[in-house]
């Protein structure tokens, strides 16, 4: 989906589509992520084919089908994992961007986002209210703030903020914020 999308809005550079789906297929974390048993490969499918569907769209915007599929792929990303509700609010944000910038009338341009806005809903409301009726919880798979037991503690609960004044909380958040790049870029779930 990244390839064709990149060529649609970027007709004219075909390396960069290259380079784009080159630099996803070799990128350490995705390629841990998709050899486990873990959501990441369904949102980044997801993510893909919608960013193909609004490339689509933005080329054709009297066709409304490309972005209410769009729509029910952000849908599809928000059944993943709660991590990827940032991308999906930024994706339906986009699925109210391109129509606005089209040259559509007003009745339109109210069809096509009340459409992706409809598919979206379709997709990943049912799972919510599904989990709530199931579980009696929106995300029951959730990991809350201090429920592991490896998790960090402070007089017997989580506090992210007092660690802050703590020699080992310090060297904590040192760990987490050197980490970000290296947990990018090697396996270390592995290690």
């Amino acid at each position: 989906f990244l390839y064709p999308a990149f060529r649609l809005l970027m007709p004219k550079r075909p390396e960069l589509a290259l380079a784009a789906v080159a630099f996803v297929a070799v990128f350490p974390q995705r390629l841990l992520m998709c050899s486990i048993i873990a959501p990441e490969p369904s949102g980044i499918f997801a993510a893909s084919a919608a960013l193909w569907m609004f490339a689509h769209y933005r080329a054709t915007p009297q066709r409304w089908g490309w972005l209410w599929g769009a729509g029910a792929m952000a849908g599809m990303m928000a059944l993943t994992k709660s991590t990827l509700l940032p991308f999906c609010v930024a994706f339906f944000v986009t699925a109210l961007v391109l129509p606005l910038q089209s040259g559509l009338s007003r009745r339109e341009k109210g069809l096509a986002i009340g459409g992706v806005m409809l598919c979206g809903a379709l997709v990943c409301v049912w799972w919510y209210v599904r989990n709530i009726v199931e579980y009696g919880q929106l995300v029951p798979t959730s990991v809350t703030p201090g429920s592991l037991d490896t998790a960090v503690k402070v007089a017997g609960g989580p506090d992210m903020i007092a660690l802050l004044f703590l020699p080992r909380g310090r060297f904590y958040y040192k760990l987490a914020v050197t980490g970000i790049f290296w947990y990018f870029w090697c396996p270390s779930d592995w290690v």
